[in-house]
């Protein structure tokens, strides 16, 4: 009885533990991709439209290989239920991390001989700083979900060596599907499936689960790469390698120094020669191979939790064309550090020392961790703080200094929106649309409707077959009332912008308003069903188009 009570004693603590690190996040607004993650996505499809949902990548990414068609459904039915309420978002977050917390403290229970020790060390990656962006930021819930399926994984895998149940072998399979749907990281799965066999399995058991799981997955693997129509390492080996070594120095930099966290959008280049940074990433790399070799020499359990680390971490890094390399940030640590905490877990369980202490130094990394973490959190209470946060980092980027100016101009605060688009203007090394047709608006905002249009006019000049300066242009002379300056220049944009994009159902929309008060109804119907070919459940469209029967 009392082991019972004291097993669940520690899955209260986890609990706790969790709710008083992140529990301020169910506070925060939507951030960033949250936009078009939830919203943008519930404008395009329905839960009945499967069909579309597996059979074309995640929205605005183009051509990039995002396929995560259970993700778009996830967003999808959360949008259903909690609608555009941020609190009840970031809860089913909480609530996930909670669930993902307990699973994590019984996988490192189950490969470790001391409860304890795993307890502690569940709460030092519960604490750790790179899960800030997983738990505060809604559209990073997806990792928070792949770890509670990798998981899960692992944990039938040692029911399944346990008892070789096929049944078990059924629900590894239908774990993999959800993990590679889910995520261009959910890859990773079938060698790690594979290399647990390998390692923990004998005789029929190893090659009934390989052989069973990877024929199974073999179609869900067909399905990404006919929908995924990419090339695989557009650039030469060597220079991937290279970068590949130095993201892997940053990364081990952010889970050993997580004073300074940062997201690695901009910090990443390619590099192609073996400078010196090079060289010493590659230095840094191999010392942590040979570390991770002499470590796991007599322990296969402690290899298995290195080689986590390394595939996982590899797809993420940009290595191999899984995940492109815009990508790349915090919180793809999420699912490496399991495995590097689970090595670390079992080199501190075989080493000869006083458990006590380790135990005082796992509360007091923690506790640095927990005031790293509370600090960072804060970072992403709204889009404001997190553009705020990203101008600080990158104070010469140009793109982070528009994207502040437009927080401003949500808020009204016309001032300090122009001051910083002015600057993001003097940082961009030529002109940039964006920025232009930020400046225009704010002027706009500001009642000098002339000054908009001359930033338009001025643009144009650079770029006279702009789409967006032209639409943005065409709309501004549309809400003035001069129609026929208005369809010159959205006729102009619509026939030269990309006839799947939003901005293409924004222009068709507006250009078919002018046809609709000129009286020409069939002229406006197309247009409007155009853009809701586009955005089939964008309520404007849908009422717009209404008027034209």
């Amino acid at each position: 009885m009392i082991k019972y009570v004291r097993s669940y004693f520690y899955y209260f603590l986890i609990f706790l533990f969790v709710i008083l690190l992140y529990g301020k996040a169910i506070f925060f607004s939507f951030v960033s991709d949250d936009w078009f993650n939830i919203f943008d996505n519930a404008k395009v499809y329905s839960l009945s439209d499967l069909k579309e949902i597996f059979l074309s990548s995640q929205l605005n990414f183009g051509a990039a290989p995002y396929y995560r068609p259970f993700d778009t459904l996830y967003f999808l039915i959360t949008y259903r239920i909690f609608g555009d309420n941020p609190f009840y978002h970031h809860l089913l977050s909480l609530i996930l991390f909670v669930i993902f917390s307990w699973l994590l403290f019984l996988f490192y229970k189950k490969f470790s001989k001391d409860k304890i020790l795993a307890l502690f060390f569940s709460l030092l990656f519960i604490s750790h700083p790179a899960l800030v962006e997983v738990v505060c930021w809604i559209s990073a819930r997806n990792q928070i979900i792949e770890g509670i399926i990798f998981i899960s994984m692992m944990l039938c895998l040692e029911a399944y060596r346990n008892n070789s149940s096929f049944l078990y072998i059924s629900i590894i399979i239908i774990l993999g599907y959800f993990a590679i749907f889910f995520h261009d990281i959910g890859l990773a799965v079938i060698p790690l499936v594979f290399l647990y066999s390998l390692f923990f399995l004998k005789g029929k058991d190893r090659y009934k689960l390989v052989f069973t799981f990877i024929i199974a997955l073999a179609p869900a693997v067909m399905v990404r790469n006919m929908v995924v129509s990419t090339e695989f390492l557009k650039s030469p080996l060597k220079n991937h390698l290279f970068t590949f070594f130095n993201l892997f120095r940053a990364y081990l930099n952010n889970i050993f120094f997580p004073l300074k966290l940062k997201i690695h959008y901009y910090d990443l280049q390619i590099k192609s020669v073996l400078d010196r940074d090079v060289a010493f990433s590659f230095f840094i790399w191999a010392v942590f191979v040979l570390l991770a070799l002499f470590f796991s020499r007599k322990e296969r359990k402690i290899l298995y939790g290195f080689l986590w680390f390394f595939i996982t971490l590899i797809p993420a890094s940009g290595l191999l064309n899984f995940i492109p390399k815009s990508l790349i940030s915090d919180r793809y640590l999420f699912l490496p550090l399991i495995g590097l905490f689970l090595s670390m877990l079992l080199i501190v369980e075989r080493i000869q020392i006083k458990k006590k202490y380790f135990y005082c130094l796992c509360l007091i990394v923690a506790a640095i961790f927990s005031l790293i973490n509370t600090k960072l959190s804060n970072s992403w209470k709204n889009d404001l703080v997190y553009s705020l946060r990203k101008v600080k980092e990158y104070p010469d980027n140009a793109a982070e200094r528009n994207n502040l100016a437009a927080e401003y101009i949500k808020r009204g605060e016309l001032k300090l929106a122009e001051t910083e688009i002015l600057e993001a203007m003097r940082l961009s090394k030529k002109p940039v649309d964006v920025l232009y047709i930020t400046f225009a608006y704010i002027e706009y905002l500001k009642g000098d409707a002339t000054r908009a249009e001359g930033i338009y006019l001025e643009y144009l000049k650079h770029d006279h077959n702009n789409y967006r300066v032209l639409y943005n242009l065409g709309t501004l002379y549309l809400e003035q009332g001069r129609t026929d300056l208005a369809k010159i220049n959205l006729e102009k944009a619509i026939k030269i912008a990309p006839s799947d994009s939003f901005d293409y159902a924004e222009i068709s929309n507006n250009l078919a308003i002018i046809y609709l008060a000129e009286g020409d109804k069939l002229k406006a119907r197309s247009l409007f069903e155009q853009a809701l070919k586009i955005k089939p459940y964008e309520e404007r469209y849908i009422k717009n188009l209404r008027a034209t029967y």
